[in-house]
């Protein structure tokens, strides 16, 4: 069974930090080079940047990090009040390019009333 690690914190630019040290943490159980931890602290930022654009104001989001080897699997999830995505591509530009060029797997959907992200980040070397 693979280890999972989950929070659930303000969606705020302030524990972004917080967010980035967990993911290294779990990058280091999955056995990650530096590069590859990089990568992964990347994606989470990415993530987090557009789950706090469309998310509530004053909510919290929910984020869980399943780790196997050289494979940190990631799920964050937040209220918002969207009712249909938008062009994530268009509206996000530097943030979209980036999330998609070092994840796979990436979805992005609207479930009951929350915006959830979900990706994998693979070690750089496999």
């Amino acid at each position: 069974m693979s280890p999972l690690i989950e929070c659930n914190l303000p969606a705020s630019a302030d524990f972004v930090s917080l967010i980035r040290q967990v993911t290294a943490a779990a990058c280091v159980r999955a056995d990650f080079t530096v590069d590859g931890i990089d990568d992964a602290k990347l994606a989470c930022d990415e993530a987090a940047t557009i789950a706090i654009q469309n998310t509530l104001q004053g909510s919290h989001f929910r984020w869980a990090w399943n780790v196997q080897p050289k494979i940190l699997h990631v799920h964050t999830s937040a209220p918002t009040a969207l009712t249909a995505l938008p062009n994530f591509a268009e509206q996000e530009g530097f943030t979209w390019t980036v999330i998609n060029a070092v994840t796979y797997d990436l979805n992005i959907e609207l479930i009951g009333g929350e915006i959830h992200i979900d990706f994998y980040v693979r070690d750089a070397i496999s």
